[in-house]
């Protein structure tokens, strides 16, 4: 019966849509409106609206005016920081609020910063823009540049610090990731050498290891391929590099009485496309 109702609805959809395109009223507003009528009647159109107008009204959500409200924490950075602020909200109305920041993103002429708001005691969004004053609670500084000051507190965190490092260093972490995890998981002592090695490049030794936990643990594991195609452009890095990552890499395996195979043979391309830097 559904079958039936689908071929009648293109029919007589195709039929309305051929008559407005053909002309058979010498009246635009009729013609316009039988081929509305037509396609609203085939069966595909309708959805496929549907489909098209809320994949816009997402795209909207993410580049509207944030209203006091929330956004996805993927869109922001880790930033903490202790202020009042005295707020006007996009419908005007004006509040003084104590606000622990715990992301920002600074993407676009204006900045946008998330926390616990202590006079909602919730988490809330707010534009730098509507901010008309703000203090830093913890050393009672008046902030002139509340944008700039918001981006040199992340540009000095523990999190800027990681995120130079994985952009810097990406092959070489990439690479002893890819060697830890041959053997389907990434043992005690092959992460303390990672930490090491990431923490060494970082040249910071006070960074939380919660914090490098959760940062290695988003790490992608190259394919084969890829581990190959990496450790091409490691051989391509300057000489301390290659050393460091070779040394970290035998001391994962250094790591382990009874290294798997897939770990060996990882270590060995490693070695044999850089030995020339040895």
């Amino acid at each position: 019966m559904s079958l039936v109702i689908s071929v009648v609805r293109w029919i007589l959809g195709i039929f309305f849509v051929l008559s407005g395109l053909g002309g058979f009223s010498v009246d635009h507003g009729i013609a316009i409106a039988f081929i509305v009528i037509g396609l609203a009647i085939i069966p595909p159109v309708i959805p496929f609206l549907k489909n098209f107008i809320s994949r816009s009204r997402d795209e909207q959500k993410k580049t509207e005016s944030l209203k006091d409200g929330y956004r996805s924490f993927s869109e922001y950075v880790p930033c903490d920081v202790f202020l009042d602020i005295e707020y006007v909200d996009y419908e005007d109305r004006f509040t003084k609020r104590a606000v622990d920041v715990q992301y920002c993103k600074f993407e676009g002429k204006d900045p946008l910063f998330m926390g616990e708001c202590h006079l909602r005691d919730d988490r809330r969004s707010f534009r730098v823009s509507r901010v008309q004053q703000a203090i830093d609670r913890e050393t009672g500084e008046v902030i002139g540049d509340l944008g700039k000051y918001l981006r040199m507190k992340y540009e000095s965190s523990p999190h800027a610090i990681l995120d130079r490092v994985f952009d810097v260093y990406h092959d070489s972490i990439h690479a002893l990731y890819y060697i830890g995890k041959a053997d389907g998981q990434l043992r005690k002592g092959e992460r303390t050498v990672l930490y090491d090695f990431i923490l060494d490049l970082a040249e910071q030794r006070d960074i939380d290891e919660v914090l490098l936990k959760k940062w290695v643990d988003r790490l992608d594991i190259p394919s084969q391929e890829d581990f190959q195609r990496i450790v091409g452009r490691i051989s391509r890095q300057d000489q301390l590099l290659i050393k460091k990552t070779l040394h970290a890499a035998q001391a994962m395996s250094d790591t382990n009485k009874n290294s798997k195979p897939a770990e060996l043979e990882a270590i060995a391309y490693l070695q044999k496309r850089c030995e020339i830097s040895q």
